[in-house]
């Protein structure tokens, strides 16, 4: 038996084309009656979160609100910062955490979590099932969702 797959998170597709998996295409729904065109999802579909990220808490407490577009790091500076981002320090004395490790962008609804290339990894952990972040490749968030930089856990509001 195959071990079950990962909770797919958002922008991964919701759904993958029939032919793609190897297997005969799927009725969905009630079969139509001759004539009736059916709406079946699209392949590429996007599964956006029911309710939208505000904040973030960090171990220590401190919340920081979703505002336009932060880059969260050890030392976010300079060209590690997008124009329009404003960078926040996330104290780290182990080092687990890169200068510029992820970009939450909530000039977009849902906001969206980005790995930046971080030395140590970034993973989103929702309903208990952890996943990592691939390298420029947005993730929504959801309230609830806890981000893992290195060893360092944020949680989403």
């Amino acid at each position: 038996m195959a071990a079950p797959a990962p909770v797919p998170l958002p922008p991964l597709a919701t759904a993958a084309p029939a032919a793609v998996l190897g297997m005969a295409a799927a009725v969905i729904g009630p079969p139509a009656t001759p004539g009736q065109q059916t709406d079946l999802p699209a392949a590429s579909a996007v599964a956006a979160p029911t309710a939208v990220a505000r904040a973030v808490r960090f171990e220590s407490g401190q919340i920081v609100e979703l505002t336009g577009g932060i880059v969260f790091g050890r030392k976010p500076s300079g060209k590690s910062v997008p124009t329009g981002f404003v960078g926040v320090v996330i104290p780290d004395d182990t080092r687990q955490v890169s200068r510029a490790h992820i970009a939450v962008d909530s000039r977009t609804s849902p906001p969206t979590v980005t790995d930046l290339g971080s030395a140590n990894g970034s993973e989103i952990e929702r309903a208990g099932h952890r996943q990592a972040l691939q390298q420029n490749a947005p993730v929504y968030l959801e309230p609830g969702d806890r981000l893992w930089l290195g060893s360092v856990a944020i949680d989403v509001l």
